[in-house]
């Protein structure tokens, strides 16, 4: 579904100049530790549109409206609802939540993007462990990756997998594509703890309820 800025909740405009299409950012409503949140707000004050996509049509995404972005709910893992999103969008930014579904939810993204057509690129956040847990490295005898990693790692994460496979689509899928490597964001709850625990005490009634005893 999109937001109340279009007369249909599955429609977006046909005929959208270059300088207009909205840059589509995923996972728009995630709050501590979000990056996404902070890219539509970037993007709107540099006077982009933006296109929102959120799993819920809460609170958050009331937030967004007010912002200036036009909100897209929907589920990433629903190939219509993430080729409706992807309707007159050339640029996108695509970030999940930790998900066992993350590959699938990637591969969706890259394969209506390809079948649309007009990507002019494709930002993925990726993680700082791939520019150094290479294919290379991580398929050489496991004495030499436990030599290499230290301790008792041998293997990635479930998650590191999980980027690893999904850079490995983006390369296949042949759009234009930047992998973000990023190693920790100040948005991340240990940079900003104070508001950690703020919201927490804002949206928890258990912890007010600990915190008042």
């Amino acid at each position: 579904m999109l937001s109340e800025q279009l007369p249909h909740p599955h429609r977006t405009e046909d005929t959208l100049t270059p300088e207009r299409n909205p840059i589509l950012i995923t996972g728009a409503a995630g709050e501590i530790g979000g990056v996404s949140r902070t890219m539509v707000d970037m993007l709107l004050e540099q006077g982009h549109p933006v296109r929102a996509f959120v799993r819920q049509d809460d609170e958050r995404a009331h937030s967004l409206r007010q912002a200036g972005a036009e909100v897209f709910v929907g589920d990433l893992l629903t190939i219509a609802d993430v080729t409706a999103a992807l309707k007159g969008v050339r640029r996108l930014y695509f970030s999940m939540s930790l998900s066992p579904y993350y590959t699938d939810a990637v591969s969706l993204m890259a394969a209506a993007a390809r079948a649309q057509g007009g990507i002019e690129v494709f930002v993925n956040i990726s993680e700082y462990e791939q520019s150094f847990m290479t294919f290379d490295r991580m398929t050489a005898p496991e004495e030499e990756r436990r030599a290499w990693l230290g301790g008792l790692i041998a293997n990635w994460s479930p998650q590191q997998r999980a980027h690893w496979v999904a850079e490995q689509v983006l390369d296949w899928s042949g759009l234009p594509t930047v992998n973000i490597r990023g190693a920790m964001f100040v948005e991340n709850p240990l940079m900003t703890w104070p508001k950690t625990v703020r919201w927490a005490l804002e949206n928890h009634p258990r912890i007010r309820k600990l915190a008042a005893a």
